[in-house]
């Protein structure tokens, strides 16, 4: 190749040689370090007492690792309630090692973030660490949930974090509106358990209920460790060196207690209707729940893409301008119905789930529930084999889109490991998603609305 170069009169012509053509007597540049390639596919060892290790190595920054328990609000009942609230805050409290200050101040010099969060089904305890620092993290991280001394002493100080969770959540008639819809649909059984401890719960927490819920689960069978950006044998081996201890689960159950099937009821019996309000608020609030797929069941993609064709939209009325989003066409219809507030939702659990519409309007009546079926009638239901193609194949992209951009950080990548283990990649949960069909969509509509009347919950300024 020539680069001709003109100056006034003068003219120079430079022959240029591509990079990619070695040059006699220049000898070939070499990297200095391999670039490392990492498998899609989380790796996954057994320990010798049970507990799974799954991980998946990648370069997104900090290590992730997390103890997760299979186990949760789920699976307690009675005196028990609230253990799993209680069990979460225990993650910093003194160990048989450590006193709590001690364990803090080692927390702190690890430079890393140490986290415990509780759910239906789960207790996660995680670490976010640089790479080089999972070692020491991990240890504290274990002698505080498998060491905890659960002294009536340590109790106290974790009775004022419980109370204030509980205070904090009545202010909040999102969280008690879905509280309220997991008591009635399930009820008040199984996945119907309140994530926090009842109020009779904080004052009086018992050693023994909390003691009893971490006999009966933390146990082998049931727990994993889960780590993202890590090299697995290094996780292996610090999980061998930490949790293969007989000490630590020595005299506790082999298998973790089954758990009952989940019944969803719904209809009139099942409407709770309480009195909620807050000074200057005068919403109303109304959540119904239908029967849905959970993650043991394929059917929960079209699932999805039916939230996301309803979608979520708002009327709010800024300086005397009323401004609508998302779906704009039901976002009229829920105006014209006085519904400030709509969206639609699915939760997910390992063998069910609910499918619904949460509103805040001005009035209670069955409007809302109308508007969203005049819509899924009029506008998907009833539309041609081509429109329902396009506005599917256009919902599946928008779900994709936001799945990817939350799986392209640290954290996303974790979380999507810590639900799906190693039951899927995310390849393969794009796939699905790609794979719904308007008639899958169809299907699953039949499927959810017909099976039966839907559990509702409404708050509100009522008589």
């Amino acid at each position: 190749q020539k680069l001709v170069v003109k100056n006034n009169n003068n003219v120079k012509t430079y022959v240029i040689t591509p990079m990619t053509v070695e040059q006699p007597g220049t000898p070939k540049i070499q990297s200095q370090h391999e670039i490392p390639t990492f498998s899609k596919t989380p790796q996954v060892t057994t320990l010798n007492n049970g507990i799974r290790v799954i991980s998946k190595d990648s370069t997104r920054g900090n290590s992730i690792v997390s103890i997760k328990v299979n186990a949760g609000t789920r699976d307690v009942s009675g005196d028990n309630q609230g253990a799993p609230h209680y069990a979460s805050k225990m993650f910093f409290a003194p160990t048989t090692h450590r006193t709590g200050l001690h364990l803090i101040s080692e927390m702190n010099k690890t430079g890393g973030r140490f986290e415990a969060q509780h759910g239906r089904e789960e207790m996660v305890y995680q670490v976010e660490v640089a790479r080089d620092g999972v070692a020491r993290a991990m240890e504290l991280a274990v002698d505080s949930v498998l060491y905890s001394r659960l002294h009536p002493y340590d109790i106290v100080p974790k009775q004022a974090q419980v109370a204030y969770d509980v205070a904090e959540s009545k202010l909040s008639p999102q969280y008690q509106i879905k509280e309220a819809l997991h008591k009635v649909a399930f009820t008040d059984q199984g996945l119907g358990q309140p994530l926090l401890a009842y109020d009779n719960h904080v004052d009086k927490p018992s050693l023994d209920s909390i003691n009893e819920f971490m006999n009966t689960h933390y146990i082998p069978s049931n727990i994993e460790v889960i780590g993202t950006n890590i090299n697995h044998e290094d996780l292996v081996e610090i999980s061998k060196q930490l949790l293969e201890d007989e000490f630590a689960f020595q005299g506790l159950p082999e298998a973790p207690q089954p758990r009952s099937t989940p019944n969803i009821v719904g209809g009139h019996d099942s409407v709770y209707e309480t009195r909620f309000s807050t000074p200057g608020n005068s919403k109303n609030f109304m959540v119904t729940g239908f029967t849905a797929p959970g993650r043991n069941s394929t059917e929960r993609f079209a699932t999805k893409i039916i939230v996301e064709l309803l979608g979520t939209g708002s009327i709010d009325n800024v300086d005397n301008v009323t401004r609508e989003n998302s779906n704009t066409e039901l976002s009229r219809l829920a105006r014209d119905a006085k519904i400030n507030h709509y969206q639609a939702y699915h939760f997910e659990y390992s063998d069910c789930g609910l499918f619904g519409i949460y509103t805040e309007s001005e009035s209670i009546n069955p409007i809302p529930q109308n508007t969203v079926g005049t819509w899924f009638r009029d506008r998907f239901v009833e539309a041609s084999e081509e429109q329902q193609k396009k506005m599917v194949e256009a919902a599946i992209n928008r779900v994709i889109t936001r799945e990817s951009v939350k799986y392209d950080s640290n954290i996303g990548e974790h979380e999507f490991l810590l639900q799906h283990g190693d039951t899927m990649i995310f390849d393969q949960f794009v796939n699905h998603l790609r794979a719904v069909t308007p008639q899958d969509v169809n299907q699953q509509l039949q499927q959810l609305f017909g099976t039966h009347a839907p559990a509702t919950v409404i708050y509100g300024n009522l008589n």
